[in-house]
């Protein structure tokens, strides 16, 4: 119980920061960005509210972020972006109202990348395509529109994405689906008003 305390950025060699489950509560200091060596940032399951601070762009060596099950809101700034060495980046179950930059091509190690329920809108961009690392892609219960990107589908496979969930499902159970993808695509389509998803069988 308690908050994250701006004296968070003189850890100047903290490596691992993982405070899941630990009821924290108020926002992310910006100092955090302070952390140049931080790899794993660890706060899933806690109370946390406000925005995402920018200066977490600046943590070159994170690797793994989990932030899921909080009370976040606002966007993913662009400089998060910048967080090159990213291979896990859970954003789920918080409130986030944002789009998917299209800098999200940039991060190349990218395995995991779950904003499922949220606010999410706009357009899935076609440089995801360019993420050949990815292994599992959670886009389901958002307000994301539009089609699948084919160079996104592209990466299917049992050397590719395993799982990639969206509401390719009909909304509200008879209305048209919010993303259009290609058979074969999509593993799971969701409906994100009934919340309900059905696995797809190729």
């Amino acid at each position: 119980v308690g908050t994250i305390p701006t004296e968070i950025g003189m850890l100047k060699y903290l490596s691992f920061a993982r405070w899941g489950r630990n009821y924290l509560e108020g926002a992310i200091p910006s100092e955090i960005g302070q952390l140049s060596k931080l790899q794993e940032l660890w706060l899933q399951r806690n109370q946390l509210t406000g925005q995402l601070p920018s200066e977490m762009g600046t943590m070159k060596d994170i690797g793994d972020i989990r932030l899921q099950y909080n009370k976040f809101t606002g966007t993913i700034p662009d400089e998060h972006y910048n967080m090159s060495q990213l291979y896990r980046w859970d954003l789920q179950d918080c409130d986030f109202t944002s789009t998917i930059s299209t800098k999200i091509g940039q991060l190349k190690y990218l395995s995991t990348f779950r904003i499922s329920r949220n606010n999410f809108h706009g357009s899935i961009p076609s440089e995801m395509g360019d993420l050949t690392a990815l292994k599992s892609l959670w886009l389901h219960v958002n307000e994301l529109t539009g089609s699948m990107p084919i160079e996104l589908c592209k990466l299917r496979g049992s050397q590719g994405i395993l799982v990639l969930d969206a509401d390719c499902g009909p909304y509200d159970d008879v209305g048209d689906p919010l993303i259009d993808c290609m058979l074969g695509c999509c593993t799971t389509c969701c409906d994100p008003v009934k919340e309900w998803c059905i696995r797809e069988e190729f």
